[in-house]
């Protein structure tokens, strides 16, 4: 029990202590008076942590007084305080969320038969919603709640209304069924293209047979035609990753998005462009090498309309940043990106922004070819991320030859050798694979410091091998041989 307190506890700031404290002091939440005496005196110990450890009988004594002990009181009045901050922690949570509010608010309206009131909110929110919300399918859903809410303030009698509620209650159930089916299945065939699953679902790998989508969305562009492009994007783009070997689906998936950009939600769109994305990346049906110039214009026109993907903090999202930066260069597109990285640099969560921006720029110098920057940016880097600390250590061999620095090029390969096979946290894809390009280099920058020529044997061996960094390793090689 103390364990679960005290992990629990120690999740609030300062702030949310304090108005812990006057909820458990507040008679109308409270009665009990050693729970508040218990909450008083954890506050004498802040900052707590999930480790603390005091003892039964401390607790007892500072609450109880007196001689005696009972280690069962000392459990009640733990269970006591644990129930009192369930009850705050459902507190913050109406708090922070208005339509659990006006729900909550509604249903008791309705229970005092005060309808026109609990009528007049419903519309209100209603309307703020459809200004204010940044995510369809959110909206979709909130909007299908109210609906059914607002059923319930009609009369059995009045059988107009009814019907006229029927149809909109099951018009904003439709759209919010078939968005969150076509999300979720969009989602299942990105994870399923990375990772094979260790079941396969029947239901979503047949949903086009389960559900006719394409009737569905006939009916919707025909009654409801400002929702249909949103809906159809969905469809288009679980479409473009199961069965569109010529590409029709995931070109009106990028007509659509393009178009509707100014009418999309902002969550839309982010959605949207991810969903490109994984029609390039992660498709069934796309073969050959990926499109990197596309994909670049692609986060260009997003980037350009102020579509930016941001935390709940509101920081740009790290892995979005790293993936329109990565693609840029690959596209070689060096003035724009260098734009980029420093334009959107401060707008990164301080917490990781140096190490993001450095690493990255590092990355950049070293495909721009501007050798001698790369070294002062990774020198920066602080990271215990195990694929971030591999990629940097390769970057330092590859400026390090790249300057002609090859006893400092030797030297890492050496460390880097001895990094994968001692650290246990190196997974074993990286340890079968990082060898391979480790060893080839180091044949190169071995024939570089000895003056001997490379050995043609080990050039075959890499042009036939499958390894990491494999088109710099052969560059390298091939102008060791004059080919």
């Amino acid at each position: 029990m103390q364990r679960s307190i005290f992990s629990q506890i120690s999740t609030l700031k300062n702030s949310e202590f304090e108005r812990f404290s006057k909820y458990v002091s507040s008679p109308f939440f409270n009665t009990r008076n050693d729970v508040i005496k218990f909450v008083n005196y954890l506050a004498k110990k802040i900052p707590l942590t999930a480790g603390n450890n005091i003892s039964d009988e401390e607790i007892y004594r500072e609450i109880y007084g007196g001689a005696g002990f009972s280690r069962q009181v000392v459990k009640n009045l733990l269970s006591r305080t644990l129930a009192m901050l369930d009850g705050f922690f459902i507190q913050l949570s109406l708090e922070g969320d208005k339509d659990m509010q006006v729900t909550a608010l509604t249903k008791e309206l309705q229970k005092r038969k005060l309808n026109r009131k609990a009528e007049k909110i419903l519309n209100e929110r209603i309307l703020d919603l459809k200004k204010s919300s940044e995510y369809t399918l959110e909206y979709y859903k909130k909007i299908s709640e109210l609906k059914e809410l607002k059923h319930g303030n009609l009369s059995e009698s009045d059988s107009k209304q009814r019907i006229i509620s029927d149809g909109e209650r099951f018009s904003a159930v439709m759209k919010s069924f078939l968005v969150s089916l076509l999300r979720i299945a969009n989602d299942y065939e990105v994870y399923s293209f990375v990772e094979n699953a260790p079941q396969r679902n029947e239901y979503i790998e047949n949903i086009t047979k389960i559900i006719d989508l394409e009737r569905a969305l006939k009916l919707i562009k025909e009654n409801e035609p400002n929702e249909y492009a949103l809906i159809a994007c969905y469809y288009f783009g679980l479409l473009s990753k199961t069965n569109d070997p010529q590409n029709i689906y995931r070109e009106k998936l990028k007509e659509f998005s393009f178009k509707n950009i100014e009418h999309f939600r902002h969550n839309d769109n982010i959605e949207f462009w991810q969903m490109i994305f994984s029609s390039y990346i992660f498709s069934k049906a796309q073969k050959g090498p990926v499109d990197v110039q596309t994909l670049h214009s692609i986060n260009k026109m997003y980037v350009e309309k102020n579509v930016a993907h941001k935390d709940e903090k509101g920081y740009i999202d790290e892995n979005n940043y790293h993936n329109i930066i990565m693609q840029s260069i690959a596209a070689n597109d060096f003035e724009w990106t260098e734009s980029f990285i420093n334009k959107y640099k401060d707008e990164l969560n301080p917490e990781t922004r140096e190490n993001t921006y450095n690493f990255l720029m590092g990355y950049f110098m070293l495909n721009k070819g501007e050798y001698s920057r790369v070294i002062p940016y990774l020198s920066k880097v602080r990271s215990g991320d195990i694929p971030v600390q591999l990629t940097i250590r390769w970057m330092y061999i590859r400026a390090y030859y790249e300057l002609g620095h090859y006893f400092e090029a030797e030297s890492t390969i050496h460390a880097f050798k001895n990094f994968i096979s001692t650290s246990g946290r190196v997974t074993k894809e990286s340890r079968s694979t990082y060898p391979a390009s480790l060893g080839f280099i180091d044949a190169v920058v071995k024939s570089r410091l000895s003056g001997k020529n490379l050995d043609e044997e080990k050039y075959l061996k890499a042009k036939n091998s499958s390894f990491i960094a494999k088109k710099w390793v052969i560059e390298k090689m091939e102008e060791l041989l004059n080919i």
